[in-house]
């Protein structure tokens, strides 16, 4: 039995007028259940949403649909939530996420923490997703609070965990040291040209070794994944500065401001001054 100063009692949320939730709570003895699966769902949040939990006794898949949020984990700085990210947060562990301004909008899976999940990282982990979960997430909240057929729900159901074991089952591999270390370089300059002759060289590979350990590690070729660490830096720089874009455009590699903004604009659906205005400080 728990004590009353038991942190887990603890937890805390916010949700302001204006949010918005599709959920879906597994019922006992359910296929998703059965796997370890808590709770899904969709939910459209507006600013001032948050939540804290002092010790999660879940495993968290949070994927950002559109807009921006932002998440605090024990020992990290806070870290922007952008469109086209995943966030993965391990169960025993304290975590805040939430929206300052603008909206965001994601699909979120709670999973049991004394279950085992492959592939689940140990610290909290923001990275490009590596399958259609959110897609599965969404159609399954979408069946559950409509129809409800239950073969559609099944078809749902089974496409949500094998999607989930797809997200997770690059993560139970571990990156060579080699790769590791090349993009820590690459993260700190990003202001300098980085051609795939020179990131091979850096690695100490060919140029072809390079793109496989890409493609299996991180599921993105050299220069896809370059691009999201020059944009993500850029998204961060956009919310957390005052910095204009004619200043972050070399900051993060581009050349010029123009194609930085198209650059952006292609990734985040928006203009670096319009995302500025919607999510920025």
């Amino acid at each position: 039995m728990m004590s009353p100063d038991d942190p887990r009692l603890h937890d805390s949320g916010t949700h302001p007028t204006g949010t918005v939730a599709q959920w879906v709570s597994c019922s006992s003895g359910s296929v998703l259940a059965k796997a370890g699966v808590v709770s899904l769902g969709l939910s459209g949040n507006v600013p001032g949403y948050r939540i804290s939990r002092p010790l999660s006794l879940d495993h968290i898949v949070i994927i950002t649909i559109a807009g921006a949020g932002w998440m605090e984990a024990a020992g990290d700085e806070r870290r922007v939530l952008g469109p086209g990210s995943i966030a993965l947060l391990p169960a025993g562990a304290a975590h805040a996420y939430g929206v300052d301004r603008g909206s965001w909008d994601i699909a979120w899976l709670n999973f049991d923490g004394h279950r085992r999940l492959a592939g689940m990282p140990t610290t909290a982990v923001v990275r490009p997703p590596r399958s259609s979960l959110a897609h599965a997430i969404s159609g399954l909240a979408q069946e559950h609070c409509g129809p409800r057929a239950s073969e559609a729900l099944s078809h749902w159901s089974a496409l949500v965990l094998l999607s989930l074991r797809r997200e997770l089952s690059a993560d139970a591999r571990v990156a060579p040291e080699a790769l590791t270390d090349l993009w820590s370089t690459v993260a700190g300059r990003l202001h300098e040209a980085w051609s795939l002759p020179r990131l091979a060289k850096t690695a100490g590979c060919s140029v072809d070794a390079l793109d496989a350990l890409c493609r299996r590690h991180l599921g993105l070729a050299p220069g896809r994944h370059l691009a999201l660490l020059r944009l993500r830096r850029a998204q961060e720089l956009l919310i957390a500065t005052s910095l204009t874009v004619v200043q972050i455009a070399p900051m993060v590699g581009y050349p010029d401001p123009f194609s930085f903004s198209r650059a952006f604009s292609r990734w985040a659906g928006c203009s670096p001054i319009r995302f500025r205005q919607r999510f920025g400080g």
